[in-house]
């Protein structure tokens, strides 16, 4: 659980509880960690709850997201969570955040995701509305205060570039064991830049950035709860709309896709929010980037760090993105493009 072992992890998230809970006695159960460098442990103390998120000492709590890497006078997550609490977004409570041992005591929101609800009702519509309203409000937050960390960084075109190439690295050559010609890469290079550009000159608002139904949880009052924002920055509202409604790890049905959708385009038309020039057109270009992005991260946590049961999620992901692409190609001839390339390396994309 920890750079040295779960016993150092321990002794860490003793020190922070004797900070902020002096003289109690804690149990302290270590939880499966997730694709991130952070690792998690539920915490009780008689009737009290808690979670301790341990940070990488090695990088002083620094994501591992690209665009994320400029240094902060304050946690992102602390930061982002101090910001967005007081307006009644539903963040879990900060006990508190011992800067010694890089630990934060976070309020307990159970084990139960949205994608859990999908067992027991198929898709749960009422909650996917609820999460488009609750992420609505939020991109309407734009420009509103610049000492939260969110407001300062952007989705800028490099960034964009740059996600679109962790795919061609992982997902086609690395998973595929092959790689492509030097032109066929100069050529993928210059439509990235394309397709960066269109997306970076879309209208920017507050972006969750991992707004998806493992990080969207129920807690034990039934509510709505958000984690894992810590990497929010400014960029297009249809972002976090199209991680939510392509999500990699359950499937949403075209036809409910879509009525989702036109509910919240329609939400957001009456509250001002300019999406693009073509939303419909635009969603389905950053699904696809939002896809693309997934299938190549999942085999990174597979080939680099390990972790197993993210590349079952891949086949599904460009199944998806092959569709989008093909409906697309007149519209969005570089996607059309993109696929051609690299289609000799991704069995999802062959005939």
């Amino acid at each position: 659980m920890s750079n040295a072992g779960p016993i150092a992890d321990e002794r860490r998230i003793t020190q922070a509880l004797n900070v902020f809970f002096p003289g109690e006695a804690w149990t302290i159960e270590t939880l499966k960690g997730d694709g991130s460098n952070r690792r998690y442990a539920r915490l009780r103390s008689g009737e009290r709850k808690a979670v301790a998120m341990v940070l990488p000492i090695a990088t002083g709590g620094q994501s591992e997201e690209a665009g994320s890497e400029q240094a902060a006078a304050e946690l992102p997550f602390v930061n982002i969570a101090r910001y967005l609490a007081p307006h009644d977004f539903p963040v879990p409570h900060l006990f508190g955040y011992d800067t010694t041992a890089d630990v934060v005591l976070l309020e307990d929101l159970g084990n139960r995701h949205l994608a859990d609800l999908f067992l027991d009702t198929g898709v749960p519509e009422d909650r996917y509305s609820e999460a488009l309203d609750v992420l609505l409000r939020f991109q309407c937050l734009h420009g509103e205060s610049a000492d939260c960390l969110m407001f300062g960084r952007e989705y800028d075109a490099e960034l964009w570039r740059w996600e679109f190439e962790h795919f061609r690295e992982y997902g086609a050559e690395r998973r595929s064991g092959r790689e492509l010609p030097t032109s066929d890469r100069q050529e993928l290079d210059r439509l990235f830049r394309v397709l960066a550009k269109r997306i970076a000159c879309l209208p920017r608002v507050p972006v969750h950035r991992d707004y998806h139904c493992r990080n969207l949880m129920i807690d034990a009052h039934g509510r709505l709860r958000w984690i894992d924002f810590q990497d929010a920055l400014m960029g297009p509202a249809l972002y976090d709309v199209a991680s939510l409604l392509y999500d990699a790890y359950v499937d949403i049905p075209d036809a409910v896709r879509k009525q989702l959708f036109e509910r919240y385009a329609t939400a957001a038309e009456g509250e001002g929010l300019v999406l693009s020039d073509d939303p419909e057109l635009d969603l389905d270009l950053l699904a696809v980037q939002r896809m693309l992005k997934a299938a190549g991260r999942f085999v990174q946590f597979e080939q680099v760090k390990g972790l197993q049961g993210y590349t079952q999620h891949i086949p599904e992901l460009l199944r998806r993105s092959r569709e989008i692409i093909q409906a697309r190609r007149q519209a969005l001839p570089e996607l059309g493009t993109l696929y051609d390339i690299q289609q000799t390396l991704v069995p999802e994309w062959q005939a």
